[in-house]
């Protein structure tokens, strides 16, 4: 430390001498013999003490330039292996994203079958209800038509037994009057035969009657038996309304199955953005390609759109801070 200081104050001194001797052409001439050897002697321990710091300062250089070598190799090596963890890490992610992709797929796959089945089973249902409905109103139009015919021939039956009824009456009435009136004997003999008709034409008339009653008696059977099984009718139709709740099951299944494919679309887009995500950090860390490209594919059903950047630059510039 002394001989520093001496050094410093001898480079002061000769900074000192020159300045003020600067102008004379021979400055030298001013100092006596010894004052110019005490010069040259704090001038060479100077140089001395110069050459002594270089020295110092060379093998400190000469240490740190080992010391970086080594920390530059230690320093790669660190580099290198956490890029490699991270592109594990990474590769690790895309397997289990390809994973849950496939177990999705699987599921959604066997969702859609089901929901196929279900779709189908209800449309033949629905088909076979609407053909019942449609013979049971074809069935119940017959009957009507049926029902409206024998209300009509019933009305005819009944103004035929009044007819028939009357035509009776008439022959009564003339019976009676040809019996009470009072003819002589011959003309008795000459009115027989025309008794004997109106007596044969009451018969007549008289088995016509008792043929339209068993006739009505006949129809009117009828008749109740088309009124129960139109009532037995009605009510099966009124149960087949039920099925309109099957159709709203029907179409409740269908905007299920529109909205799982909407939910398996987006899944099939976050996976294409992961993997453009993952292609390009593993560009610019410069890792070599070994994502399964084809498999993806296969997956996703269709090409990935990713021209070696990600869908949105801001988003990968994200991931990579």
């Amino acid at each position: 430390m002394r001989r520093l200081l001496s050094a410093i104050k001898l480079h002061l001194t000769s900074i000192w001498s020159s300045n003020s001797t600067y102008s004379s052409s021979n400055h030298y001439d001013i100092y006596s013999r010894s004052m110019l050897l005490l010069l040259c002697r704090w001038k060479d321990a100077d140089i001395m003490e110069w050459q002594y710091t270089c020295n110092a300062l060379a093998d400190v250089c000469s240490k740190m330039s080992g010391q970086l070598v080594c920390s530059k190799s230690e320093v790669l090596q660190v580099d290198l292996s956490h890029e490699q963890d991270i592109h594990l890490e990474w590769k690790h992610r895309l397997l289990a994203l390809e994973k849950e992709f496939s177990s999705r797929d699987e599921v959604k796959n066997s969702e859609i079958e089901k929901l196929k089945n279900e779709n189908s089973w209800l449309q033949h249902r629905l088909s076979e209800k609407l053909q019942q409905t449609r013979h049971q109103n074809d069935i119940i139009e017959e009957l009507k038509r049926d029902l409206i015919e024998s209300v009509q021939q019933t009305e005819i039956s009944e103004g035929r037994r009044l007819c028939y009824e009357h035509k009776i009456k008439v022959l009564e009435e003339q019976l009676d009057k040809l019996t009470l009136s009072r003819i002589p004997e011959t003309d008795m003999f000459e009115q027989g035969p025309k008794e004997s008709v109106l007596q044969q034409e009451i018969v007549d008339l008289n088995e016509a009657m008792t043929a339209l009653h068993q006739k009505k008696a006949d129809q009117d059977k009828k008749y109740q038996e088309e009124i129960a099984r139109l009532s037995l009718e009605l009510q099966n139709y009124r149960q087949s309304e039920r099925t309109n709740t099957e159709t709203e099951k029907l179409l409740q299944i269908q905007d299920e199955l529109v909205q799982k494919k909407k939910e398996v679309a987006l899944l099939q887009d976050l996976v294409e953005e992961q993997y453009c995500r993952i292609l390009t950090l593993n560009k610019k860390l410069g890792c070599e390609d070994v994502l399964s490209v084809s498999h993806l594919k296969r997956l996703l059903g269709r090409d990935l759109d990713c021209d070696t950047e990600c869908i949105g630059e801001s988003q990968c510039s994200g991931l990579v801070e």
